[in-house]
């Protein structure tokens, strides 16, 4: 039992980790909302919570969502 269990974490690990690989670029770029657009005003109402941040993460979610769904790569799940 205790091999399987290490088994499933190792393959978890690596599909983690080849998810990582996959989307951090979305991470790494730059999010600037452009002064006096809408969205900046927001920002500035609501502050210290910052509109923008939702919306970056809504459309990050959807990138990620769209590219999974499209992606041609197979389940390695160890459960399937």
């Amino acid at each position: 039992m205790k091999d399987d269990v290490t088994e499933t974490l190792r393959a978890t690990a690596q599909i983690l980790d080849r998810f990582l690989a996959q989307y951090e670029p979305l991470r790494e770029t730059p999010w600037t909302v452009p002064p006096g657009s809408p969205l900046a005003g927001d920002d500035a109402k609501t502050d210290p919570y910052q509109v923008s941040h939702s919306a970056q993460h809504a459309i990050q979610a959807a990138i990620v969502a769209t590219r999974s769904r499209s992606s041609t790569s197979t389940s390695t799940c160890p459960a399937s």
